[in-house]
């Protein structure tokens, strides 16, 4: 994983979503309205990555909550994302192409996606490319 030479070099992109708020289930308040995974590449070009949830993955039970993610341009890449009702925490896993390929664990909503999006994009992780032009 690039993450530990990312933060030596001082390139850490992380990225806090905001929560689900949909009329009349609360119970999703606790799972992002998206979640983004970004890497610079060279010369100015960014890759990024947008997970939207996939409601009908929603399940609930007495301590859990879990839902899965999948991504805007290959629905083989997909996160798994669990609230632990009693602890409070959050724990998400990464898929590509049905491999895990990465995870992190968090006590609050905001330590948690500092920590999951700083995956940031895995090799062969569909995504879309954008030059990003300085003014």
């Amino acid at each position: 994983m690039d993450f530990q030479k990312n933060i030596h070099q001082g390139i850490f992109y992380s990225f806090i979503p905001k929560q689900l708020k949909i009329e009349n289930k609360p119970e999703l308040f606790f799972f992002p309205y998206n979640v983004l995974f970004a890497k610079w590449l060279h010369n100015g070009v960014m890759g990024t990555a947008v997970y939207k949830p996939d409601f009908s993955t929603y399940k609930d039970t007495e301590n859990i909550s879990t839902m899965e993610y999948y991504n805007s341009y290959n629905i083989n890449n997909r996160l798994l994302i669990t609230y632990n009702k009693i602890n409070k925490n959050y724990i998400g896993e990464k898929y590509i192409n049905g491999k895990s390929v990465g995870s992190a664990v968090g006590n609050n909503w905001k330590i948690f996606f500092i920590h999951f999006t700083a995956l940031g994009l895995i090799n062969s992780e569909t995504c879309m490319f954008e030059t990003i032009k300085n003014n």
